[in-house]
């Protein structure tokens, strides 16, 4: 089994506290995410599930089309959570000056609404440190405290954006109460045995570019482990070695099939099915070889919409893979 060196081969994913998931738009990550909540919560873990911004997709599967911005029970031991950073720099606000009549002028003033869009990286770190407070329990407001925090960052240059926020914010702020939270936050994010990285990805040529540069910077910049990478809406395999290339010759002759073209279409159709492998096995060979962290591949679903059972397939998948005793390691990839 190859596994990048940053990576702790011999530690769960599910040991940690606080996993980010990490993906190009459209290749699975909010499914990914909902799936490593639910394998949380098949081990016994508190899982809270956190969904950045007004995407609004992490809760259908759970019948929760929209997430409140404090924590809901989806189901017993599964909690979620949208993070609005303009609540929670009301929060802050209140919870710094604490005169609710001073705080609501503040927060209701014209300044106040442009604040977060004037200050650069002032939401990222907003979101990051109410991360941080549902990590140690300081959330005032949860009704419980969560061992696994799973993170559907957005997609992948917001997702970076918002991890190397609080890093620009501790070199500028050297001093004072922000300085000590900035410098919490990025001590968590950089603690392995707390904190890690799963990147989502395609066995397709962008997501897989996207992918390896992420996880560079991510590696190299953010100095994050990266303990997963995911290969979504993988084919299986539908002919052997010798099947393809019996496929290959009659597709070089299918003018000879041409007094039978069902036939004809049955040929060219398994052509297009051994190029589409050929293809998809290139990625995903490039990915295992420079991505990092163990290589899961999930399967292609043949529907319009995933549901609860898929996740929960997933989630077997990922708890396969990705949850062992160190003395047994799983195999490189599905």
């Amino acid at each position: 089994m190859t596994v990048n060196s940053n990576t702790d081969t011999d530690q769960s994913l599910f040991n940690r506290r606080l996993v980010f998931v990490l993906g190009k738009g459209g290749v699975g990550k909010t499914t990914l995410a909902a799936a490593l909540g639910q394998a949380g919560r098949q081990l016994k873990r508190d899982v809270l599930l956190i969904e950045i911004g007004e995407s609004g997709g992490l809760g259908t599967f759970f019948d929760h089309p929209y997430l409140p911005e404090s924590p809901v029970e989806l189901e017993p031991g599964l909690w979620a959570v949208r993070l609005n950073p303009q609540t929670i720099l009301k929060e802050y606000i209140y919870t710094q000056i604490g005169l609710s009549f001073l705080t609501k002028a503040i927060t209701h003033s014209k300044l106040f609404e442009h604040l977060g869009q004037a200050t650069p990286g002032l939401k990222e770190v907003i979101t990051l440190g109410q991360i941080w407070r549902f990590e140690t329990g300081h959330d005032v407001r949860s009704p419980t405290s969560f061992n696994f925090i799973v993170v559907d960052a957005p997609a992948t240059g917001h997702g970076l954006s918002l991890l190397s926020a609080i890093q620009r914010l501790a070199d500028m702020v050297r001093i004072g109460p922000i300085h000590k939270q900035a410098v919490d936050v990025l001590s968590l994010l950089r603690d392995p045995a707390k904190t890690a990285l799963v990147t989502a990805t395609l066995p397709e040529e962008l997501p897989a570019n996207e992918t390896i540069e992420l996880q560079r910077i991510a590696r190299d910049e953010l100095k994050m482990q990266i303990a997963a990478t995911v290969i979504n809406a993988t084919h299986s395999q539908p002919f052997t070695g010798e099947e393809c290339a019996q496929i290959k010759d009659a597709h070089q002759n299918l003018a000879l099939h041409a007094d039978n073209p069902h036939l004809a279409m049955l040929i060219d159709a398994g052509h297009r099915l051994t190029i589409r492998e050929e293809t998809q096995q290139g990625h995903i060979k490039r990915l295992v070889s420079e991505a990092t962290g163990r290589i899961v591949k999930l399967p292609f679903f043949f529907t319009r919409k995933l549901v609860r059972d898929h996740i929960e397939q997933i989630a077997d998948r990922l708890l396969t893979h990705l949850h062992r005793s160190p003395h047994h390691p799983a195999p490189n990839h599905a």
